[in-house]
């Protein structure tokens, strides 16, 4: 798979429990492969793998056409505060299958925003790591902005979940490595840590 949509919903006041039933349901009944998260800021973000751009070209021209998931989403938005929002990135390097978590509750991410003219040299530097440790984060990218590069985790429970104390062993583990230092090509970093209500990774 080459894409992951993702659509960020911001559930109206009272509904946020609701909305979430909603969105599982519809995934458990007529999406099948993909994720559904919630977060403490209250937002519910569903991830769907595309599997090459004709795949993704062809969602988006039924869904001009008013297909289904169309009108699902039409319902969901309902019970959203604003619009539904739509991210689109392109999966640059994935999990190694051994590494991956067998029933992971939480995805944790950090997205890194390059500092002007380093973008090129922060992926690489990125896959670089990558390499090192194996495969053991996911890397993508914002297809509208590839300087904003998304470092991911599934992790089966919260004391898993790196925290903000371990980063510069984190650093300084990768540099002992010879890995790439990041910081240095970084303008400003976010991040994330969400709990998986729904996950199916197909086949």
């Amino acid at each position: 798979m080459d894409y992951i949509i993702s659509a960020v919903r911001t559930p109206a006041p009272g509904k946020t429990q609701m909305l979430l039933k909603t969105v599982v349901s519809d995934f458990e009944k007529n999406v099948g492969r993909g994720m559904v998260t919630f977060g403490n800021t209250g937002l519910i973000i569903s991830h769907n793998p595309i599997e090459n751009a004709d795949v993704l070209e062809q969602i988006q021209d039924s869904f001009l056409e008013g297909n289904s998931v169309s009108e699902s989403l039409a319902k969901q938005e309902a019970d959203c505060s604003e619009p539904i929002r739509f991210l689109l990135r392109e999966i640059i390097a994935t999990i190694d299958p051994s590494k991956r978590s067998s029933n992971p509750k939480y995805i944790q991410r950090f997205m890194m925003r390059a500092k002007p003219g380093k973008a090129v040299d922060l992926l690489e530097g990125l896959l670089k790591n990558h390499e090192i440790s194996n495969g053991n984060f996911n890397v993508s990218a914002m297809a509208e902005n590839p300087g904003t590069l998304i470092m991911s985790k599934p992790v089966d429970h919260f004391n898993e979940i790196r925290k903000i104390s371990d980063l510069k062993s984190f650093r300084d583990n990768f540099r002992n490595k010879g890995g790439a230092d990041l910081s240095e090509l970084v303008a400003s970093m976010e991040g994330r840590i969400m709990r998986i209500a729904y996950m199916n990774r197909g086949t």
